[in-house]
This record gives C-alpha cells, structure tokens and sequence, in this order.
C-alpha cells in the first residue's frame, strides 16, 4: 500500500525578489498537494545585535513578509 501521507514543501526565504517568487511557487505546491509548508530563514552571523534581539527580528519580520505574500492562499505555515 502506498503512502499518502502529504511531504511537507520547504522553502528558503531572505525576502529577496526571487525568495518571494520560490515562496509563491512552494505555496502552490503546499495547496496542491495538502501538504504543510514549512519556511526557512538564514543569516549570516553578527548581522544583527543579541541573539534575543536577531529571534525577535527574525520573527516579527518573517511573519510579516510571509502574510503578506501568502494573502490569499489557503497554506498552512
């Protein structure tokens, strides 16, 4: 018997011009195939200031960009 359980789609994003099209792409992928996306997020070290400081960025920043991209889709991320 096959698996169906859905494969989570994963895709990088620094908020680039082609980080957001890999987005848009990923997140059809997510819809047409039921399947979770799941999105990541590099950078280089000492570019920000306490690791506190880089998480709270990080997230606030990423949640931000990532909403409005996906607005619209039906993806769970």
């Amino acid at each position: 018997m096959a698996d169906t359980t859905p494969t989570k789609i994963v895709v990088g994003f620094d908020g680039s011009d082609g980080a957001r099209g890999a987005l848009e792409w990923a997140a059809g992928e997510a819809v047409m195939r039921h399947a979770p996306l799941e999105v990541v997020r590099a950078w280089t070290p000492g570019e920000f200031g306490t690791d506190e400081e880089l998480n709270d960025y990080t997230q606030s920043h990423l949640e931000k960009e990532l909403s409005e991209t996906l607005a619209g889709r039906d993806v769970a991320w």
